[in-house]
């Protein structure tokens, strides 16, 4: 498993996701291009630059351990992570 990805923010930015803690993800009412993510410790959804089919993709690709899609994401592997 992949522990950290770093994903594009919606308004600008980026985020850093511990892959465990994220908890589900959907479509943005708004913008259908944008994915809220729902992960600890934040206490409303993360909205992401990213639409939901792309970020589940990612995410089962990053719980799986596989790198040709999180490649494209900068992932740190268990060992880098003090």
């Amino acid at each position: 498993m992949i522990d950290l990805i770093i994903v594009p923010m919606a308004r600008g930015g980026s985020v850093v996701l511990l892959i465990r803690s994220i908890g589900g993800a959907v479509t943005n009412r708004e913008n259908p291009d944008y994915t809220d993510v729902y992960a600890a410790p934040f206490t409303e959804p993360v909205t992401i630059d990213m639409d939901v089919d792309a970020f589940g993709e990612l995410w089962f690709t990053a719980l799986t351990g596989e790198t040709d899609l999180t490649d494209e994401y900068i992932t740190y592997p268990a060992t880098a992570v003090h």
